[in-house]
């Protein structure tokens, strides 16, 4: 692999809003001069752990199926990520697969995390016209052409439109020296580039991600890390006129004719587990296919057990029976509940999330316990109690007492201490829901940019998703009536509903800046 330009980063103990715009330009002046020796033209993919790599098996066998015959080269954080039955799965595909950690000892990175190895990628990888692709994007037809539009010739970099423009008032503006721009933001699911000719703009790119526990606070992740670089440098890119068509949990791009070759399922990534149908997602059967190929295989991929009743002992198979065939809710202390139903074959039905897809029954010492699982890890380990309610604790993350309770128990029911359980769908809720559902909203980052927000009843927005705002979910708790907003992997933002029917609340990461929902109607 080509070495790639290093560049060296000022330290971060200064870096913050009075001197970021000095750092920036104390890199530029540190970006090199001279270019890597890249050669020919590839994809790459950032897949790392069980969840991508079934993702990322899809995109690939939908590469190959539309006559793609690039190289692709698959890129992970370490090497837990990628097991030997993965690469050998792919290799037949023209994949490699690029442990990021043993290229980042040749190539030192200050922070490389989920959003970062992408530019990582990009800029190590040994293509000189490469096509970056999100794992959970699906092709539509064989990308190739790209670089051989006049677009991509008369400019090197072709970036896609996201849904929002960032408002002249946010401080990224001010903080990177560019000048406002009333313009899309940049969707980073696929991005075309020629690194020779673009190696400046993004090694400035790398740097800002090197940094993104200073700007991240300011950016949506790594998109507008590119969108600020290419602007900052006066660097030339082409993006295509036509936006993003939205379908259910999916984002749709789409070349410079209005054709539609890019199907990003951001909200509704692949699982073993099933997968919710999209009406207009195209050539959806040849994905399934290919996730179904794979099924065989996948014990020899992830550690994940499902229920079924082939060998079970009999208290096994009346205990999962018993969950089968009742309707629960999902408590997780101190952040949430839902309903959630546990189908017969192991899987979660209604109530499912990443972290809670399959299920199953074993006998631990001299307990019977309920494991609740995710694509590739064990998520909680359950105990069931003598009032009949499964209690544990989540085994990575917040690590929150969870409980799993009969919708049909009483109010006040417990096992040893008390139980204050408010059922999901109460009258509250179902009035909140239904307000929320039956009216466009308006979505407002107070002091960033207010956008229009409409909540489907599947649980997904559609008008006005983003990546930090893709799906919602309404709750009590404590006797609050709470609208959590989420990203894919976790809350962006929780609201309390206010006595003049506006929801408020923050962001709970990144900006942390205030947030209001409200009836579109109802302000000017």
């Amino acid at each position: 692999m080509s070495p790639a330009p290093s560049l060296p980063a000022p330290m971060l103990r200064i870096l913050n809003d009075t001197t970021a715009s000095e750092h920036v330009r104390l890199a530029i002046s540190q970006l090199p001069q001279t270019a890597g020796d890249w050669q020919d033209r590839g994809i790459v993919i950032c897949a790392g752990g069980v969840r991508y790599f079934l993702c990322a098996w899809v995109c690939v066998n939908m590469l190959r199926k539309q006559g793609c015959e690039l190289p692709i080269q698959l890129w992970h954080l370490n090497s837990a990520e990628i097991n030997d039955t993965m690469r050998s799965l792919l290799e037949p595909l023209g994949v490699t697969c690029i442990n990021a950690q043993e290229v980042r000892k040749l190539h030192p990175a200050r922070i490389l995390n989920g959003w970062e190895i992408k530019t990582f990628a990009l800029l190590h990888s040994p293509f000189r016209e490469v096509l970056l692709l999100d794992a959970d994007n699906v092709p539509v037809v064989d990308p190739t052409f790209l670089f051989e539009t006049k677009q991509f010739a008369d400019t090197g970099a072709i970036f896609w439109p996201d849904y929002g423009r960032l408002e002249p008032s946010r401080s990224i503006w001010e903080l990177t020296g560019v000048t406002y721009r009333d313009e899309p933001e940049f969707e980073s699911g696929q991005i075309a580039l020629d690194k020779k000719r673009c190696f400046r703009p993004l090694s400035l790119a790398m740097w800002f991600n090197e940094f993104s526990d200073f700007w991240y606070y300011h950016i949506h992740g790594d998109k507008e890390t590119f969108h600020m670089a290419w602007r900052r440098l006066d660097s030339p890119y082409a993006m295509p006129e036509r936006g993003i068509h939205s379908l259910p949990c999916t984002m749709c791009q789409h070349d410079f004719m209005g054709r539609r070759i890019f199907q990003h399922r951001n909200n509704a990534k692949w699982s073993l587990g099933g997968n919710p149908r999209i009406p207009g997602f195209t050539q959806e059967e040849e994905c399934l296919r290919f996730i179904d190929q794979l099924a065989p295989h996948w014990s020899l991929i992830t550690p994940v057990s499902r229920y079924s009743p082939a060998g079970r002992t009999p208290d096994e198979i009346q205990a999962a029976e018993e969950l089968i065939g009742r309707r629960w809710i999902y408590e997780r202390e101190g952040r949430d509940r839902r309903p959630m139903l546990f189908q017969s074959d192991g899987t979660v039905g209604k109530g499912a999330a990443r972290m809670e897809l399959f299920w199953d029954i074993t006998r631990d010492d001299k307990d019977l316990s309920l494991k609740i699982q995710s694509d590739d890890t064990l998520t909680c380990r359950l105990i069931k109690t003598r009032g009949g309610i499964w209690q544990g604790r989540w085994e990575s993350f917040e690590c929150m007492v969870v409980r799993l309770v009969p919708a049909d128990l009483p109010l006040g029911t417990s096992s040893g201490t008390a139980l204050s359980l408010v059922e999901p769908e109460s009258i509250r809720v179902r009035e909140a829901v239904e307000q929320l559902t039956g009216t466009r909203h308006k979505y407002c980052r107070v002091g960033f940019d207010a956008r229009p927000m409409v909540f489907r009843p599947d649980g997904c927005i559609g008008e006005g998703q983003d990546r930090m705002e893709l799906r919602w979910e309404v709750h009590e708790l404590d006797g609050r009536l709470l609208l959590d907003i989420w990203s894919e992997t976790e809350i962006t933002c929780r609201l309390d509903l206010a006595n003049d029917g506006v929801w408020r609340g923050k962001w709970e990461n990144f900006e942390r800046m205030a947030v209001e929902v409200y009836p579109e109607s109802s302000k000017g």
